[in-house]
């Protein structure tokens, strides 16, 4: 197998394994009495494959999901190691000469423990690397406090409920990434209707129930109070922009 292959199998192998609940076995369990069979040359092990992949692709980690730290908690965490590296730069930089001559003598020692070690007696001049990378490690603090500063104040402050706006926002991109996995498995365009909320319609439609017991499955999530909201919005945005996977990712989409 080629280095390319190779590299493509892990990156797959590492999106089946982001989300384990998504089983040949525990799919068909979960859509047990789905309305729509699965089209000729799909399966459930190709479902439970398809529907890990496509949520993997779009999943949110704890680091950039609605559940991480918030703009303005990172800006303060910035600030703060910002001023703790410089008041060490400080701190080192005014270090008073005699603790500076310790360091420079301990510099020089251990040079010439490493040549006697490598070439035997007789070496005694030279140059101290250790107290060269201690004098730029020192211009580094300077470099680096900076640096956090002005991370921290080009972070921008969220404004209003910015959890709930990104939570749904996730949701609604689950969706879109569902889309083309349940048309391809149930040779039906996805679709969404406003039940229960609208007498008209008694039941969700077959890609909203499909999109909650999914999710329910994959996420341990319990169900939405605005699933037709959720599920018109990805519908609408895989009509207009269809997700593009890389080629390979789901075989048979």
């Amino acid at each position: 197998m080629s280095f390319a292959n190779r590299t493509r199998r892990n990156s797959l192998d590492a999106l089946d394994r982001l989300l384990p609940a998504v089983t040949p076995r525990a799919l068909a369990d979960t859509l047990g009495d789905f309305p729509l069979p699965i089209s000729p040359g799909k399966d459930f092990d190709w479902l439970a494959m398809a529907v890990r992949r496509a949520l993997a692709v779009c999943h949110s980690s704890q680091t950039n999901g609605p559940q991480r730290k918030s703009n303005l908690e990172i800006r303060l965490d910035l600030e703060r190691l910002a001023k703790n590296v410089d008041a060490s730069w400080l701190e080192l930089f005014e270090c008073d000469e005699a603790t500076d001559a310790r360091l420079l003598d301990h510099a020089f020692d251990n040079w010439r423990s490493d040549l006697e070690a490598e070439f035997g007696d007789g070496f005694a001049s030279g140059e101290a690397q250790d107290y060269r990378r201690y004098k730029a490690v020192i211009t580094e603090l300077e470099w680096l406090a900076r640096f956090m500063r002005s991370a921290a104040d080009a972070t921008p402050i969220q404004r209003g409920p910015w959890r709930s706006s990104e939570q749904k926002q996730m949701k609604i991109l689950r969706g879109q990434f569902l889309a083309p996995v349940y048309e391809a498995a149930f040779g039906e365009a996805v679709s969404a209707n406003n039940f229960p909320h609208d007498a008209r319609h008694t039941n969700a439609t077959p890609f909203m129930t499909f999109y909650l017991r999914v999710v329910k499955l994959t996420f341990d999530e319990n169900g939405e109070t605005n699933l037709a909201d959720i599920v018109k919005a990805a519908c609408r945005l895989h009509r207009i922009n269809p997700v593009q996977l890389a080629e390979g990712t789901i075989p048979g989409l």
